[in-house]
């Protein structure tokens, strides 16, 4: 059972196994952290493939990491032949829970607790920034600019510290077994709310996810169960990644000396506008406030049933049927 608490299961595995590799290109809440597990493949491909209670997934950002019960990886090329080509990158096999027999239980499970930036970007403060303009104009030979404040004007933003933000998490669970003396059926509920370390409300993730798994013996010979998993993810993005359209880029770009706000001579919202001909660009607090909507909406639906006959002492035969259905509608300006 996955003991740490993040919202991709895969998060969970850094650090945790020798030659695996976890890493995020965004600390964007809902992001998919990429797992790395024998380099990248030669069409360019390093994405392992994923097996969950023998179905296959490109992600694990539907599944609960509270409903998962172990997770093995399948490195070397004798264990994942049995996959072929889709397992030349590595296999991620993931067992869920299973209920049990003769007893009925519920449980909860849940948590709160909040997300910050560990460490920031160490700018240049409005002296500091004021005393480089000026050795930059003299060594270029230029008059310094009469509309760039020669002295410091009482302004001195961080605007690294303006845009980030604490923010909340919370994540709730329950659990349902309903056993006899045939065999059991287990229910899942769970709800993940996390919220993004920038702008607020225009970055989150929620889950909402529901499972059902069963297993009952009809006769001595006979038995039949399912395991069925619904989840419906809303989120909402602001622009990240290596793109110089994001916050955090304008932020270490416009200078100190800008306020955040300026209502006589700022932006329709009220928000200052850097002079510095060198910095003259978004606020990056105007920019959060009239973009970022990026809605995503998507529904997962995945499972299988099965019916297994024991004919004769020592033989079963097991047939299973699996659907794997997927709908995504997005969003953004």
């Amino acid at each position: 059972m996955l003991k740490a608490r993040p919202a991709n299961p895969v998060s969970a595995l850094s650090g945790r196994v020798s030659g695996v590799f976890v890493s995020s290109g965004s600390g964007q809440p809902g992001t998919a952290p990429k797992l790395t597990i024998r380099g990248v493949g030669t069409n360019g491909n390093s994405n392992p493939l994923y097996i969950i209670d023998g179905l296959q997934m490109d992600d694990m950002n539907g599944v609960n990491p509270n409903d998962i019960e172990s997770m093995e990886i399948l490195k070397d090329a004798t264990s994942t032949a049995l996959y072929g080509a889709r397992g030349a990158n590595g296999v991620v096999l993931i067992t869920t829970k299973k209920g049990s027999k003769g007893k009925t239980t519920l449980s909860y499970d849940g948590y709160f607790g909040f997300s910050n930036v560990q460490k920031k970007v160490d700018m240049l403060n409005t002296d500091e920034y004021i005393m480089l303009m000026k050795e930059y104009y003299k060594n270029d030979n230029k008059p310094y600019p009469t509309n760039m404040p020669a002295e410091n004007n009482g302004v001195d933003t961080d605007w690294l510290s303006e845009i980030f933000n604490t923010a909340p998490v919370t994540e709730h669970n329950i659990t349902a077994n309903f056993g006899s003396e045939k065999g059991y059926s287990l229910f899942s509920l769970g709800y993940l709310d996390q919220n993004g370390i920038i702008g607020g409300d225009k970055s989150f993730f929620k889950r909402y996810s529901m499972r059902m798994n069963s297993n009952y013996d009809v006769t001595s010979y006979l038995s039949v169960g399912g395991n069925f998993n619904f989840n419906y993810i809303d989120k909402n993005l602001i622009q990240s990644g290596t793109s110089e359209w994001n916050p955090i880029y304008y932020s270490m770009i416009i200078d100190p000396t800008t306020p955040v706000y300026d209502s006589e001579n700022g932006d329709d919202l009220g928000y200052a506008i850097s002079k510095n001909p060198f910095s003259h660009i978004w606020n990056p607090l105007s920019y959060l406030d009239v973009t970022g909507d990026g809605i995503n909406h998507s529904q997962h639906f995945y499972g299988n049933a099965y019916i297994l006959v024991k004919p004769i002492k020592g033989l079963e035969i097991r047939t299973d049927f699996g659907t794997n259905i997927y709908n995504l509608n997005m969003r953004t300006f």
